[in-house]
Protein backbone atom coordinates (compact mmCIF):
# COMPACT_ATOMS: atom_id res chain seq x y z
CA UNK A 1 0.00 0.00 0.00
CA UNK A 2 1.43 3.35 -1.02
CA UNK A 3 0.48 6.71 0.41
CA UNK A 4 0.63 10.01 -1.45
CA UNK A 5 1.19 13.11 0.63
CA UNK A 6 -1.17 14.87 -1.78
CA UNK A 7 -3.97 13.00 -0.04
CA UNK A 8 -3.45 15.11 3.07
CA UNK A 9 -5.19 18.47 3.27
CA UNK A 10 -2.82 21.43 3.34
CA UNK A 11 -3.04 23.47 6.55
CA UNK A 12 -2.00 27.11 6.31
CA UNK A 13 -0.20 28.88 9.13
CA UNK A 14 -3.26 31.09 9.67
CA UNK A 15 -5.70 28.19 10.03
CA UNK A 16 -3.24 26.33 12.28
CA UNK A 17 -2.95 29.32 14.61
CA UNK A 18 -6.72 29.90 14.57
CA UNK A 19 -7.32 26.29 15.65
CA UNK A 20 -4.63 26.66 18.35
CA UNK A 21 -6.26 29.85 19.67
CA UNK A 22 -9.57 28.02 19.90
CA UNK A 23 -7.94 25.15 21.81
CA UNK A 24 -6.11 27.59 24.09
CA UNK A 25 -9.48 29.23 24.96
CA UNK A 26 -7.92 32.69 24.80
CA UNK A 27 -5.77 32.00 27.90
CA UNK A 28 -2.80 32.81 25.70
CA UNK A 29 -2.69 33.66 22.01
CA UNK A 30 -0.74 31.52 19.57
CA UNK A 31 0.65 34.69 18.01
CA UNK A 32 2.34 35.53 21.33
CA UNK A 33 4.15 32.22 21.74
CA UNK A 34 7.89 32.37 21.16
CA UNK A 35 10.66 29.85 20.68
CA UNK A 36 13.43 31.63 22.60
CA UNK A 37 17.13 30.78 22.41
CA UNK A 38 18.69 34.11 23.36
CA UNK A 39 18.06 37.77 22.52
CA UNK A 40 18.02 38.07 18.74
CA UNK A 41 17.23 34.37 18.29
CA UNK A 42 13.52 34.01 18.90
CA UNK A 43 10.48 33.48 16.70
CA UNK A 44 6.95 32.16 16.66
CA UNK A 45 7.10 28.33 16.53
CA UNK A 46 4.11 27.97 14.19
CA UNK A 47 6.22 27.34 11.10
CA UNK A 48 5.38 25.95 7.67
CA UNK A 49 7.37 25.38 4.51
CA UNK A 50 6.84 29.02 3.52
CA UNK A 51 8.67 30.08 6.70
CA UNK A 52 12.07 28.86 5.50
CA UNK A 53 14.36 29.81 2.65
CA UNK A 54 14.28 26.40 0.90
CA UNK A 55 18.06 26.36 1.11
CA UNK A 56 19.95 23.47 -0.46
CA UNK A 57 21.17 20.83 2.03
CA UNK A 58 24.32 21.76 3.92
CA UNK A 59 27.28 19.65 2.88
CA UNK A 60 29.07 18.10 5.85
CA UNK A 61 31.15 15.05 6.72
CA UNK A 62 30.29 11.86 8.52
CA UNK A 63 31.09 12.46 12.18
CA UNK A 64 33.67 10.20 13.78
CA UNK A 65 33.89 9.50 17.53
CA UNK A 66 36.80 10.75 19.58
CA UNK A 67 38.23 10.62 23.10
CA UNK A 68 40.30 13.36 24.74
CA UNK A 69 43.03 12.05 27.08
CA UNK A 70 43.94 14.85 29.46
CA UNK A 71 46.96 13.06 30.99
CA UNK A 72 50.46 14.49 30.56
CA UNK A 73 52.37 11.40 31.69
CA UNK A 74 53.36 9.81 28.35
CA UNK A 75 53.23 6.22 29.60
CA UNK A 76 49.84 6.57 31.30
CA UNK A 77 48.44 8.45 28.31
CA UNK A 78 49.67 5.73 25.96
CA UNK A 79 48.01 2.97 27.99
CA UNK A 80 44.76 4.91 28.07
CA UNK A 81 44.95 5.68 24.34
CA UNK A 82 45.36 2.00 23.47
CA UNK A 83 42.45 1.09 25.75
CA UNK A 84 40.18 3.67 24.10
CA UNK A 85 41.30 2.57 20.63
CA UNK A 86 40.37 -0.96 21.63
CA UNK A 87 36.99 0.47 22.62
CA UNK A 88 36.45 1.68 19.08
CA UNK A 89 37.39 5.34 19.04
CA UNK A 90 38.43 6.65 15.62
CA UNK A 91 40.10 9.80 16.91
CA UNK A 92 42.27 10.78 19.86
CA UNK A 93 43.08 14.10 21.42
CA UNK A 94 46.06 13.88 23.75
CA UNK A 95 47.48 16.53 26.06
CA UNK A 96 51.20 17.14 25.53
CA UNK A 97 53.88 19.54 26.75
CA UNK A 98 57.63 20.04 26.38
CA UNK A 99 58.29 16.96 28.58
CA UNK A 100 56.24 14.55 26.45
CA UNK A 101 58.14 11.54 25.11
CA UNK A 102 56.60 10.72 21.73
CA UNK A 103 58.38 7.36 21.43
CA UNK A 104 56.49 6.28 24.54
CA UNK A 105 53.28 8.19 23.79
CA UNK A 106 52.83 6.76 20.26
CA UNK A 107 54.03 3.21 20.97
CA UNK A 108 51.60 0.69 19.51
CA UNK A 109 49.45 3.42 17.91
CA UNK A 110 49.11 3.45 14.12
CA UNK A 111 48.97 7.20 13.49
CA UNK A 112 48.00 6.81 9.85
CA UNK A 113 44.80 5.01 10.87
CA UNK A 114 43.32 7.61 13.25
CA UNK A 115 42.61 11.33 13.46
CA UNK A 116 44.96 12.76 16.09
CA UNK A 117 44.72 16.09 17.90
CA UNK A 118 47.62 17.16 20.10
CA UNK A 119 46.59 19.64 22.78
CA UNK A 120 49.72 21.60 23.62
CA UNK A 121 49.56 22.65 27.28
CA UNK A 122 52.92 24.43 27.29
CA UNK A 123 56.18 24.64 25.36
CA UNK A 124 54.76 24.83 21.83
CA UNK A 125 58.14 25.29 20.11
CA UNK A 126 59.68 22.42 22.06
CA UNK A 127 56.75 20.17 21.19
CA UNK A 128 57.13 21.05 17.53
CA UNK A 129 60.85 20.25 17.58
CA UNK A 130 60.29 16.95 19.39
CA UNK A 131 57.63 15.96 16.85
CA UNK A 132 59.90 16.82 13.92
CA UNK A 133 62.68 14.75 15.48
CA UNK A 134 60.32 11.82 16.14
CA UNK A 135 59.10 11.61 12.54
CA UNK A 136 62.59 12.09 11.07
CA UNK A 137 63.92 9.26 13.22
CA UNK A 138 61.07 7.07 11.98
CA UNK A 139 61.75 8.07 8.36
CA UNK A 140 58.29 9.41 7.69
CA UNK A 141 56.72 12.74 6.88
CA UNK A 142 54.60 14.57 9.41
CA UNK A 143 51.09 13.06 8.98
CA UNK A 144 48.68 15.56 7.46
CA UNK A 145 45.83 14.30 9.61
CA UNK A 146 47.51 15.37 12.86
CA UNK A 147 46.05 18.61 14.23
CA UNK A 148 48.06 20.74 16.62
CA UNK A 149 45.76 22.65 18.93
CA UNK A 150 47.34 26.00 19.58
CA UNK A 151 46.48 29.63 18.95
CA UNK A 152 49.68 30.04 16.94
CA UNK A 153 49.71 29.00 13.31
CA UNK A 154 52.81 27.24 12.03
CA UNK A 155 53.17 26.38 8.35
CA UNK A 156 52.86 22.67 7.73
CA UNK A 157 50.71 22.11 10.80
CA UNK A 158 46.96 21.87 10.74
CA UNK A 159 45.88 24.17 13.50
CA UNK A 160 42.78 24.64 15.65
CA UNK A 161 42.88 28.41 15.47
CA UNK A 162 39.54 29.01 17.13
CA UNK A 163 37.89 27.65 20.25
CA UNK A 164 34.27 28.68 20.71
CA UNK A 165 33.57 28.34 24.43
CA UNK A 166 30.21 27.12 25.71
CA UNK A 167 29.72 30.11 28.02
CA UNK A 168 29.52 32.53 25.05
CA UNK A 169 26.19 33.26 23.38
CA UNK A 170 25.51 31.75 19.98
CA UNK A 171 25.66 35.19 18.39
CA UNK A 172 29.07 35.96 19.91
CA UNK A 173 30.37 32.55 18.88
CA UNK A 174 29.17 32.96 15.31
CA UNK A 175 30.71 36.41 14.98
CA UNK A 176 33.95 35.06 16.42
CA UNK A 177 33.84 32.16 13.96
CA UNK A 178 33.22 34.55 11.06
CA UNK A 179 36.17 36.70 12.14
CA UNK A 180 38.44 33.63 12.33
CA UNK A 181 37.27 32.39 8.93
CA UNK A 182 37.76 35.81 7.32
CA UNK A 183 41.24 36.24 8.75
CA UNK A 184 42.21 32.75 7.68
CA UNK A 185 41.14 33.29 4.07
CA UNK A 186 42.81 36.71 4.09
CA UNK A 187 46.12 35.09 4.97
CA UNK A 188 45.76 32.55 2.18
CA UNK A 189 45.92 29.62 4.57
CA UNK A 190 44.20 26.44 3.42
CA UNK A 191 44.15 24.32 6.58
CA UNK A 192 41.61 25.49 9.12
CA UNK A 193 40.17 23.78 12.18
CA UNK A 194 37.63 25.26 14.57
CA UNK A 195 36.92 23.67 17.95
CA UNK A 196 33.45 24.16 19.40
CA UNK A 197 32.39 23.40 22.96
CA UNK A 198 28.85 22.09 22.61
CA UNK A 199 25.99 24.00 24.24
CA UNK A 200 22.96 22.35 25.81
CA UNK A 201 20.32 23.88 23.51
CA UNK A 202 19.90 20.85 21.24
CA UNK A 203 18.14 22.48 18.27
CA UNK A 204 20.15 25.70 18.33
CA UNK A 205 23.42 23.76 18.56
CA UNK A 206 22.59 21.81 15.41
CA UNK A 207 21.69 25.05 13.67
CA UNK A 208 24.95 26.70 14.74
CA UNK A 209 27.07 23.90 13.29
CA UNK A 210 25.15 24.11 10.01
CA UNK A 211 25.40 27.91 10.01
CA UNK A 212 29.19 27.84 10.38
CA UNK A 213 29.53 25.70 7.25
CA UNK A 214 27.25 28.08 5.35
CA UNK A 215 29.28 31.07 6.59
CA UNK A 216 32.47 29.34 5.45
CA UNK A 217 31.07 28.84 1.95
CA UNK A 218 29.82 32.45 1.84
CA UNK A 219 33.20 33.82 2.95
CA UNK A 220 35.08 31.77 0.37
CA UNK A 221 32.66 32.97 -2.29
CA UNK A 222 32.94 36.64 -1.26
CA UNK A 223 36.74 36.37 -1.43
CA UNK A 224 36.70 34.51 -4.77
CA UNK A 225 38.66 31.76 -3.03
CA UNK A 226 38.77 28.12 -4.02
CA UNK A 227 36.73 25.82 -1.84
CA UNK A 228 38.61 23.68 0.65
CA UNK A 229 37.40 21.81 3.72
CA UNK A 230 36.75 23.28 7.13
CA UNK A 231 37.38 20.84 9.98
CA UNK A 232 34.98 21.26 12.90
CA UNK A 233 35.87 19.56 16.18
CA UNK A 234 33.24 19.44 18.91
CA UNK A 235 33.87 18.74 22.57
CA UNK A 236 31.98 18.75 25.85
CA UNK A 237 33.21 20.82 28.77
CA UNK A 238 30.32 20.10 31.19
CA UNK A 239 30.81 16.36 31.76
CA UNK A 240 31.39 16.61 35.50
CA UNK A 241 28.43 18.87 36.22
CA UNK A 242 25.10 17.62 37.51
CA UNK A 243 22.86 19.65 35.22
CA UNK A 244 19.49 20.43 36.84
CA UNK A 245 19.90 17.48 39.21
CA UNK A 246 20.13 15.01 36.31
CA UNK A 247 22.95 12.62 35.63
CA UNK A 248 25.47 14.42 33.41
CA UNK A 249 25.32 11.65 30.80
CA UNK A 250 21.74 12.68 29.99
CA UNK A 251 23.01 16.09 28.87
CA UNK A 252 26.05 14.47 27.22
CA UNK A 253 23.74 12.25 25.12
CA UNK A 254 21.94 15.23 23.65
CA UNK A 255 25.07 17.28 23.11
CA UNK A 256 26.82 14.45 21.28
CA UNK A 257 23.68 13.84 19.24
CA UNK A 258 23.65 17.50 18.18
CA UNK A 259 27.26 17.09 16.99
CA UNK A 260 26.19 14.21 14.73
CA UNK A 261 23.08 15.96 13.40
CA UNK A 262 25.18 19.12 12.90
CA UNK A 263 27.84 17.13 11.01
CA UNK A 264 30.95 17.96 12.99
CA UNK A 265 34.07 16.18 11.69
CA UNK A 266 35.07 14.81 15.09
CA UNK A 267 32.98 14.61 18.26
CA UNK A 268 34.88 14.28 21.52
CA UNK A 269 32.86 13.06 24.47
CA UNK A 270 33.84 13.34 28.12
CA UNK A 271 37.60 13.69 28.58
CA UNK A 272 39.79 11.12 30.32
CA UNK A 273 41.72 12.46 33.27
CA UNK A 274 41.90 10.39 36.43
CA UNK A 275 38.36 9.03 35.94
CA UNK A 276 37.80 7.13 32.68
CA UNK A 277 34.29 5.72 33.15
CA UNK A 278 32.47 8.79 31.84
CA UNK A 279 34.74 8.85 28.79
CA UNK A 280 34.08 5.17 28.12
CA UNK A 281 30.32 5.61 28.44
CA UNK A 282 30.19 8.67 26.19
CA UNK A 283 32.24 6.77 23.60
CA UNK A 284 29.72 3.92 23.77
CA UNK A 285 26.94 6.44 23.23
CA UNK A 286 28.59 7.46 19.97
CA UNK A 287 28.80 3.82 18.88
CA UNK A 288 25.04 3.58 19.39
CA UNK A 289 24.54 6.72 17.29
CA UNK A 290 26.62 5.29 14.46
CA UNK A 291 25.92 1.55 14.53
CA UNK A 292 22.31 1.41 15.73
CA UNK A 293 20.76 4.82 15.05
CA UNK A 294 22.85 5.40 11.87
CA UNK A 295 22.97 9.15 12.51
CA UNK A 296 25.97 9.56 10.20
CA UNK A 297 24.38 7.83 7.21
CA UNK A 298 22.26 10.77 5.99
CA UNK A 299 23.54 13.97 4.44
CA UNK A 300 22.29 17.00 6.40
CA UNK A 301 19.84 14.89 8.45
CA UNK A 302 17.90 17.89 9.80
CA UNK A 303 17.30 19.52 6.40
CA UNK A 304 13.56 20.15 6.12
CA UNK A 305 13.13 20.71 9.86
CA UNK A 306 11.43 24.11 9.82
CA UNK A 307 12.66 25.17 13.23
CA UNK A 308 16.29 24.17 12.62
CA UNK A 309 16.21 25.67 9.12
CA UNK A 310 14.79 28.91 10.57
CA UNK A 311 17.41 29.01 13.33
CA UNK A 312 20.15 28.36 10.77
CA UNK A 313 18.88 31.19 8.54
CA UNK A 314 18.68 33.62 11.47
CA UNK A 315 22.17 32.74 12.64
CA UNK A 316 23.64 33.25 9.17
CA UNK A 317 21.73 36.49 8.54
CA UNK A 318 22.65 37.97 11.95
CA UNK A 319 26.37 37.21 11.64
CA UNK A 320 28.65 40.00 10.49
CA UNK A 321 30.85 39.02 7.55
CA UNK A 322 33.61 41.49 6.80
CA UNK A 323 34.61 41.41 3.15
Amino acid sequence: MSVSFNEFMYVSQESWMAKSNKDLKEKIRAEDLKYFVEPGLEFNPFLTGESTSNRLPVIGPKTIPGVYIDILDSHEANLMAIEMLSGGTASLAIAVDEKSDFDILFEGIYLDMIRLVLVVKSGFEEVRQHLDTFFKEHNTDFPKEIIIKSEKYIKGFKNAVGNLKSDLSFQKRLNLAASILNNHVGQGLENLTIEISLKQDFLAQIAELRAIRILWANILNSNNASFYPLTIITNIDTCNQNIKDKHPLIAVNFMLMSAYFGMSDIAFGCPVSEEKEMARLSLNIQHIFKEESLLDKVKDPTAGSYIIESLTDMMVENTLIIK
